[in-house]
């Protein structure tokens, strides 16, 4: 979803498919449940850096029932301002902590793209957690493929065509299975119906992460991830930091960044569930 979408815009299908649009693949139990557990414990340092947020709507600043964390580059964040990438936490104002190596390489294997993704957004479902069929269009690069990785319990991910009115299929999604989204399902609409509870006891408690890599800036060559400067800022490392999707926002001075921390508890951590014995509020 976005406020100004840089997709092209959704129009009725004649067709009514049968099958996914083309450029969708899911791969089924891709990591076994070893390669699950590695990958769920980078992803909790990740989040340990970079703790859980929940986004907000825009126009009604109603949080989303998913929560959240990226790594990388550029993060994705909503509030009332807008749907946008930044560079830098909405809370913590820390830059986000690197894509781990296990998903840059999964990336290479799959997307088929000359240039590395810039974001990595990690959504935390919970059993009650939906999310409606949407269009991922808040980046500036729709050559390059999304690609997502299911961890925990199974959900049902519905796909469809370029306007949300279209005929539509679901998939049952388990944790260690992948998915692709390219050519046109790059814009599809898509989203999860339901999660599927003690699916699976990957999390302790429960839950599903979805780790969503996506290229956002075009790219200049072969791993290219130069940021634009709308998004790099000023050389000096000035005071504003520009969203793709949405108008200037100043970012926090050092001393207020120093209020936002304590007001957070130290390091922004919204969520106290940051240990390896819990949820995956330690994802």
């Amino acid at each position: 979803m976005s406020t100004r979408s840089n997709a092209p815009a959704s129009r009725p299908s004649d067709k009514k498919p049968a099958a996914p649009p083309p450029g969708f693949r899911h791969i089924p139990g891709y990591l076994d449940r070893p390669a699950q557990e590695a990958l769920l414990a980078e992803i909790r340092e990740v989040v340990r850096a970079a703790p859980l947020f929940q986004p907000r709507m825009p126009r009604t600043d109603k949080p989303l029932s998913v929560r959240m964390s990226n790594c990388g580059p550029l993060g994705w964040v909503a509030d009332k301002a807008g749907y946008r990438y930044q560079p830098l936490h909405p809370v913590t104002g820390e830059p986000w902590p690197a894509i781990p190596q296990t998903l840059l390489d999964l990336w290479d294997e799959f997307s088929d793209y000359p240039a590395p993704p810039e974001a990595c957004l990690v959504n935390f479902y919970e059993e009650t957690t939906r999310m409606g069929l949407h269009r991922d269009e808040d980046e500036e690069n729709f050559s390059a493929p999304v690609l997502s990785i299911s961890l925990g319990d199974s959900c049902r991910f519905r796909i469809g065509g370029q306007a949300r009115k279209d005929p539509s299929v679901s998939f049952k999604l388990a944790s260690g299975d992948i998915v692709l989204l390219a050519g046109e399902a790059r814009t599809a609409f898509h989203g999860v119906d339901r999660i599927y509870p003690g699916t699976s006891t990957l999390l302790k408690d429960g839950g599903r992460i979805n780790l969503t890599l996506r290229r956002v800036t075009k790219a200049e060559g072969r791993g290219a991830t130069r940021l634009p400067p709308h998004v790099q800022g000023p050389p000096t490392g000035g005071t504003f930091c520009q969203g793709l999707s949405s108008p200037r926002r100043r970012v926090p001075s050092n001393h207020r960044l120093q209020l936002l921390r304590k007001k957070a508890g130290g390091r922004g951590v919204l969520d106290p569930r940051l240990r390896e014995d819990d949820n995956c509020a330690d994802a």
